[in-house]
C-alpha cells in the first residue's frame, strides 16, 4: 500500500506511534497487577506466607473469638458484625481479584475495630483464667498477624506498583489504560 500524500502518512505514523506505546503500556501494567496478585494468593516465594493466608488467620482467630464469646452466652451487635464481617471476608479470599482486595482492606479495618470492642467487653465478663488467657492468646495474634500484614510482601510490592503507576509516562498513560492504585493492607 503506498500513501500519496505525505502529510497523511506521517499522521498515520504518529497514530500507530501513540496507539503501540498505549497497548504496551497497558499490557506491561496489567502483567505488573497478575504478579502482584499472585503475590497476595501464594507470597513472594511461592511459600505460602501470603497476604491472603493472614486474612484467613484474622478471620479464624474471629471466629475464635465469637466461640469464646458464645461459651459465655455473649451475644450483641458486635458479635454478630463479628460473624458477618469474617464470613464476608472468606468469601472474597476464594476469588482474588484487585477490586476483592480493595474490598478486603475495607473489611479488615472493620474486623480490626469490632474485634477490639468484642475484646473489651467479653474481658470484663470471663471469669476462668485458662478462658482469659485464651482471650488474650487470641488478641496478641490478631493484631500480630495483622502487625505481619502491614509488612507483607504484597503490601511491598504493591507500595512498588504504585510508586511506578505515578511515575512519568505511566502517570500520563494511566489516563488511557485505567490502571488503578493498590490498597496496602494491615492494621
Amino acid at each position: 500500500m503506498k500513501l500519496s500524500n505525505y502529510h497523511v502518512a506521517r499522521i498515520l505514523m504518529i497514530v500507530v506511534i501513540i496507539a503501540s506505546v498505549i497497548l504496551g503500556n497497558m499490557r506491561s501494567m496489567n502483567q505488573e497487577t497478575q504478579k502482584i496478585l499472585e503475590i497476595f494468593e501464594v507470597g513472594e516465594d511461592k511459600d505460602g506466607l501470603s497476604a491472603r493466608n493472614d486474612l484467613l488467620d484474622r478471620c479464624n482467630d474471629s471466629m475464635n473469638m465469637l466461640s469464646l464469646a458464645n461459651r459465655y452466652n455473649y451475644s450483641s451487635d458486635p458479635v454478630i458484625e463479628l460473624n458477618d464481617i469474617s464470613a464476608e471476608m472468606k468469601m472474597l479470599l476464594s476469588q482474588a481479584s484487585l477490586k476483592n482486595i480493595n474490598k478486603l482492606a475495607e473489611l479488615n479495618s472493620e474486623l480490626t475495630n469490632i474485634f477490639d470492642s468484642v475484646y473489651s467487653e467479653l474481658k470484663t465478663k470471663i471469669s476462668k483464667e485458662t478462658d482469659r488467657k485464651l482471650l488474650t492468646g487470641l488478641y496478641d495474634d490478631f493484631h500480630s498477624t495483622g502487625n505481619i500484614l502491614s509488612r507483607s510482601d504484597y503490601n511491598q510490592a504493591a507500595l512498588e506498583y504504585n510508586e511506578l503507576a505515578q511515575s512519568f509516562p505511566n502517570n500520563i498513560l494511566s489516563l488511557f489504560n485505567r490502571s488503578q492504585r493498590l490498597t496496602l493492607l494491615g492494621e
